[in-house]
């Protein structure tokens, strides 16, 4: 079996169907499997949805670790994780169980399948918001600038969003 080096990564989780936090739960629980130590967590955040507004608020969070089992298997295994925990296709930018983004792998800058690192991090505050908790000096490969700024520029260009911290007896 080739292993790849070991690298730190990120994975953005979303959730807007009942029950919202037992998702996240599950899927932190499934990603620690392959953690090779290193685990982060933010906090998990209140959102309104993108794209269609008639369904419910997401829960959000960011999670990174170290990882060695390469970009295209650690997608895959994201993707299968969807599927396990149960999540069902509904067209894009709809309700769902469970979304796991690969955001970023090391600085690993790729384009194809997984796009690295995701192409829409600097536009998403429900991102952003969560990166800063647990790493706003990580800075992105391909233009240098670090989370917190990114953040930061957003929020001059759009505004800023502010989320509601969902505690750990609402989830």
């Amino acid at each position: 079996m080739l292993v790849e080096s070991l690298e730190r990564v990120f994975v953005a989780l979303g959730s807007n169907l009942p029950p919202r936090g037992d998702y996240l739960a599950e899927a932190r629980e499934i990603l620690k499997k392959i953690a090779v130590g290193g685990w982060l967590e933010s906090k998990i955040y209140e959102t309104a949805p993108v794209g269609p507004q008639d369904q419910g608020a997401f829960l959000n969070q960011v999670v990174s670790f170290w990882c060695a089992m390469g970009d295209e298997r650690l997608l895959h295994y994201l993707k299968g994780a969807e599927v396990l925990i149960g999540r069902k296709k509904r067209g894009h930018w709809r309700e769902r169980e469970i979304d796991m983004d690969l955001l970023f792998y090391g600085r690993r800058i790729k384009a194809g399948i997984p796009t690295l690192p995701h192409p829409e991090i600097s536009k998403r505050h429900f991102v952003l918001v969560p990166m800063c908790d647990i790493a706003p000096e990580w800075s992105d490969p391909v233009s240098g600038v670090s989370m917190r700024q990114m953040l930061f520029s957003l929020n001059a260009v759009v505004g800023e969003e502010h989320f509601r911290v969902v505690s750990p007896e609402e989830r």
